[in-house]
């Protein structure tokens, strides 16, 4: 968990989703982690996730995926902003990017990631 003045920032063991939240615990949103970068072959979807990693301000949660080498969401938290940088490593023709609710086969996950 990371704690700001302004809020507060979650993520679950599993790494699929964040809770947003007020310093006093009220609940403003739940983010799916989750992401897909479609190529002109074929649709990316999640496979694994890795456990989430705190650094400092930042939490990485890294994705095993249908279509790219690697995959990870970062979510860099400023004092009253939450910055979501999503990246992909691999080759191919870049078509559609879902951002925040991705493709999952993730047991017990849906196919759009909620």
């Amino acid at each position: 968990m990371i704690e700001r003045g302004s809020y507060r920032l979650e993520v679950g063991p599993n790494g699929q989703r964040a809770t947003l939240t007020s310093p006093a615990g009220e609940h403003w949103a739940t983010l799916s982690l989750l992401a897909a970068f479609d190529t002109a072959a074929a649709v990316d979807e999640t496979l694994e996730l890795s456990p989430p990693r705190v650094e400092g301000d930042a939490i990485h949660v890294e994705r095993r995926s249908t279509l790219w080498e690697r995959a990870g969401m970062t979510l860099v938290c400023g004092e009253e902003s939450i910055e979501v940088r999503t990246w992909v490593a691999g080759r191919g023709e870049l078509a559609d990017v879902h951002l925040l609710g991705g493709r999952s086969l993730l047991a017990g996950g849906s196919a759009l990631g909620f």
